[in-house]
């Protein structure tokens, strides 16, 4: 936009921080729209939000299959036309599907289109729900973001506390708060992709049903997940830190 000779410029100076979130209403040892609480040390209360989850959304409760999710505002930007088109080809995998959402009226349609072909696979809600959203965070396997950018994004963080691994687009900070296995296996939280297209997300959910197969590798990556540090803490040292090389500059 008329910036990049600028930018390149003084390429040193800009600082990136990520968002914060609050561990106190979303870790989900204290999450109080949680119908069942668990921890890093004991995952039985995740399983049984999935299968709450599961009888929400009106689908087969089946604890031997990966449950995928999203919640997005539905639009070009989130990558939902290319989720959609993913989806066509994966729901043919034995895995189920679940999305909370509204927006754009042909995305919507969509979606309920795969529902309608997959009604034991594929569930959506298309309306704001902020107990159904936990339930989601906490009870799904994996959680989707296939957003076209995304200077940072929150749901990738909510679902890492959950211990629900993310599946994201290699950009922005999708990119900066996701570790893939190729980034480093042994810090592993999640699932990246790139291109941004339909192929590349299809690679990658079958990749989550592969890592599901696997009991303790998925065990490894969930553990990883919830012991990532998103809280405001951090955040706030990070702005102190630049606020205190400024004045330092000055």
């Amino acid at each position: 936009m008329g910036l990049d000779g600028v930018l390149r410029k003084r390429q040193r100076d800009p600082v990136g921080i990520l968002n914060g979130i609050d561990p106190d209403v979303w870790a989900p040892e204290r999450d109080r729209l949680l119908p069942f609480r668990f921890s890093i040390d004991d995952f039985s209360g995740k399983s049984l939000n999935k299968v709450r989850l599961q009888e929400v959304m009106g689908l087969p409760v089946r604890a031997d299959i990966p449950l995928f999710a999203c919640v997005s505002r539905l639009a070009a930007q989130k990558g939902i036309d290319i989720l959609c088109e993913s989806l066509e080809e994966m729901l043919r995998q034995d895995m189920q599907f679940v999305l909370l959402g509204s927006g754009e009226v042909g995305m919507e349609e969509n979606l309920r289109r795969l529902s309608a072909c997959f009604p034991s696979k594929c569930a959506i809600a298309t309306r704001f729900d902020e107990g159904l959203l936990h339930l989601i965070t906490a009870g799904a396997d994996f959680f989707t973001m296939p957003s076209r950018f995304e200077p940072c994004g929150l749901n990738q963080m909510f679902s890492q506390l959950n211990g629900t691994i993310p599946i994201v687009h290699r950009t922005g900070g999708l990119n900066d708060s996701v570790i893939d296995l190729t980034d480093d296996p042994e810090f592993a939280t999640g699932i990246k992709f790139a291109p941004c297209d339909k192929n590349a997300l299809a690679s990658a959910i079958f990749k989550g049903i592969v890592l599901f197969k696997s009991p303790e590798l998925l065990a490894a990556f969930r553990r990883n997940c919830m012991k990532a540090d998103f809280g405001w803490e951090r955040v706030t040292e990070a702005y102190l830190n630049v606020y205190q090389s400024l004045f330092a500059s000055c």
